[in-house]
């Protein structure tokens, strides 16, 4: 996200409400600034053990808050951030020198890192994108639940706590306060909704709404975009992403026989073109094969897709931008796992017409960059994710120019994914710039092998 130097009003407010509480669900809308106010409460709570658990793709998001804010956490060393890859890359965290532990949901549970957790006593246990808590039988929601006997206090953040179901509140809520709905689902789904007999898991009708929305109320905070009036009409917020080990040794072994060939004077700006597609497609996780097969190495940009659809609430329609038809298969493939129609936009299909008029909500635009940027109004959507992007300057800006635009009625959040130390940062430096993408990208040799901006996040 970019710099905010300044607290916004209702970040300040949590705080002080937080200071006074041990548990709060922060239902605030993607963009409203939620990880900058619980770096703030870590300072005037003066936290010293503090676990935050999230999607594995959310966690350069938290060091690069942690590096930004350093100043929040009583003058930490930020840089000194130290990240680990475990086995099979699944287990990720972060942790920070004032003993901030940063762990993904698929991590958290796993024995030994669980057991090790359980033994410390934690002055705030943070679930970001805490609606991933919300079959109360998983894994992670369960272990969540005995958590919260370790934690003084309790933070959940989502922009859709209750995605799905008001249900989802027993196990989303649990992790909070495990007293708020009783023990067991069985008794809860009772108490709130009329099951089919044979089917329990079908709802036929809802009861004691009213008494439900009381007892969320009791820890809940709801902000929405719309009514944080300093947020600025665009937002832009980059997701980094880890290439896996195999990916990244292709990526790696690509890259430094590309420089090579630059250094001898092989490749330069007139016949770059064909060389930085290659790595722009491993990027997306694409291997190109001797025999021109397209071969799938890394699920980095579609795990963080499937995060940030899974933040959105159920009806929010989404527009996503990407170059290669590799990615538009992958992209579809993503919106039909988050239970969303892929209506695709491109050279070969046009279903513009159906998702500017589908009302049913949800849908994404799977628009290839090249056709979405031109002649198309996509101000339906306030939620666009660029999975990739060209060499084109000019469809890059155009494509923009389709959300925020005349009619858009909300301010608009763009969501860039990028794979750290690749061409990825390089090509959008330059695309941010201005400037011609081959020639900016050729003009600065990577120190590494491998493109990098030096960007951290």
């Amino acid at each position: 996200m970019e710099t905010q130097p300044t607290a916004w009003k209702h970040q300040k407010e949590l705080v002080k409400h937080l200071l006074t509480r041990d548990a709060v669900a922060m239902n605030w809308e993607m963009g409203t600034g939620k990880t900058r106010a619980i770096i703030d409460y870590i300072r005037e709570s003066k936290s010293t053990r503090v676990l935050v658990v999230c999607p594995k793709s959310v966690i350069p998001v938290w060091a690069e808050e942690l590096e930004t804010h350093g100043h929040a956490i009583g003058g930490a060393d930020a840089a000194s951030l130290l990240t680990f890859s475990g086995e099979k890359n699944h287990r990720l965290f972060i942790r920070h020198p004032r003993n901030i532990t940063v762990v993904n949901y698929e991590a958290v549970w796993r024995d030994p890192l669980a057991s090790a957790i359980m033994t410390l006593r934690w002055d705030l246990v943070v679930w970001d994108e805490a609606h991933r808590l919300k079959s109360p039988r998983g894994k992670a929601s369960r272990f969540a639940a005995r958590l919260r006997k370790r934690a003084d206090t309790v933070a959940l953040l989502s922009g859709t706590m209750l995605p799905h179901s008001p249900l989802d509140a027993f196990g989303v809520y649990r992790a909070a306060d495990p007293d708020l709905f009783g023990k067991t689902f069985t008794m809860f789904r009772a108490r709130y909704a009329v099951t089919d007999y044979k089917f329990p898991g079908i709802v036929r009708a809802w009861t004691n709404q009213d008494e439900m929305r009381a007892k969320l109320a009791t820890i809940t905070q709801t902000v929405k975009k719309a009514d944080v009036l300093k947020l600025p009409d665009q937002m832009h917020v980059r997701r980094y992403v880890e290439l896996e080990p195999a990916a990244r040794r292709i990526y790696d072994s690509v890259a430094t026989q590309f420089w090579a060939e630059v250094d001898d004077g092989a490749i330069v700006a007139g016949n770059a073109l064909t060389r930085l597609l290659r790595l722009q497609q491993l990027t997306s996780g694409v291997a190109v094969t001797a025999d021109e097969r397209l071969l799938r190495v890394d699920e980095g940009k579609n795990n963080a897709l499937s995060d940030i659809l899974d933040g959105l609430p159920d009806d929010e329609p989404v527009v996503v931008f990407s170059r290669f038809r590799a990615d538009l298969a992958a992209v579809a493939q993503c919106a039909k796992s988050a239970a969303r129609e892929p209506l695709e936009l491109s050279g070969r299909e046009n279903q513009y017409s159906t998702w500017k008029n589908e009302r049913t909500g949800g849908e994404v635009l799977n628009a290839q960059i090249q056709a979405g940027g031109v002649g198309v109004n996509l101000s339906r959507a306030a939620y666009c994710v660029y999975y990739s992007v060209g060499f084109s300057l000019s469809d890059f800006v155009k494509s923009l120019a389709r959300t925020h635009r005349a009619g858009q009625t909300r301010k608009v959040s763009y969501y860039h994914l990028l794979a750290r130390d690749t061409v990825d940062a390089k090509v959008y430096a330059a695309l941010a710039a201005r400037k011609r993408v081959i020639d900016a990208v050729l003009g600065q040799r990577p120190a590494l092998a491998g493109l990098t901006s030096g960007a951290t996040a």
